[in-house]
Parts: structure tokens; C-alpha cells; sequence
């Protein structure tokens, strides 16, 4: 089954207390500040697509909520750079650990030199692992 992801002017309009409901804690108020600028025009994901990554974590960055692991995670799933991972993702860690380190989960540092064995490929593969593992298949 399918859900619709709701846009960002459904996301503000839900309100805190909206959102706390699904769990989100204390996420929820980057949610809904990220939700309203977008609603508001003040802030354009798609105007970052094919931009490069260091530049849209410079425009993303000062935004309260986002840091490093939501622009990289940004990038490679909703830009489609995929020059760039979250290698410290928790997921992709437990995931590597499991497939490679006898269940016990990986570094970030562990997650980037066994990557390297897939050499240019090494994020979508990465990506594909994360994709598998979000759809049950692993």
C-alpha cells in the first residue's frame, strides 16, 4: 500500500501537537519550521537540485534542526547526488555490521573503507542497502 507524504503547507497546518502524535519528540519544532518556510516560499528544496553539496549545506545549515546527516540524507534521496552518504547513519551501520562485522555494527569510519570496495558505486550501493533494509527485504 501507498501513502501520499503530505506537503509542507499539511505539515505546518498540523501544528505541534499534530505532529507529536507520530512520535517525532523533540523534532517535531524542526518540522514544523522547516514545513513553514517552504509554505511561506521562503525556502525552495527543489532549487537545490544539481547543486553541489557543499552549497546547499551552506544555504541548509543555519536553519534550526538541520545539520550535516539531514543535508547529506537530503542530497542523496530527495537531490539524487549520490556522491555523497550519511556514513554515520545508525541504519547503514547496523546494516554493514551485520552483513560484514559478525552482527556487530559498524563505525562510520567502518561504513566509508568497506564502501570503498564498491569503488564509484559505493553510495548507491549504500543507498540500495538502506532502500532494502526499509522495505524488509534485509
Amino acid at each position: 500500500m501507498w501513502y501520499h507524504f503530505p506537503d509542507a503547507h499539511t505539515i505546518s497546518k498540523a501544528g505541534l501537537n499534530g505532529l507529536r502524535e507520530f512520535g517525532f519528540g523533540y523534532k517535531t519544532d524542526y518540522i514544523i519550521g522547516t514545513a513553514c518556510l517552504v509554505a511561506k516560499g521562503e525556502l525552495d528544496i527543489d532549487s537545490f537540485i544539481g547543486v553541489p553539496y557543499e552549497e546547499v549545506l551552506a544555504a541548509l545549515k543555519p536553519i534550526r534542526g538541520i545539520g550535516e546527516w539531514t543535508v547529506r540524507v537530503l542530497s542523496l534521496a530527495g537531490l539524487g547526488n549520490f556522491k555523497v552518504f550519511a556514513y554515520g547513519d545508525l541504519v547503514i551501520q547496523k546494516i554493514l555490521g551485520n552483513l560484514y562485522n559478525h552482527g556487530k555494527r559498524m563505525t562510520a569510519k567502518q561504513v566509508r573503507e568497506h564502501s570503498k570496495t564498491w569503488g564509484d558505486a559505493s553510495t548507491l550501493v549504500l543507498y540500495l542497502l538502506m532502500s532494502a533494509e526499509v522495505l524488509g527485504f534485509l
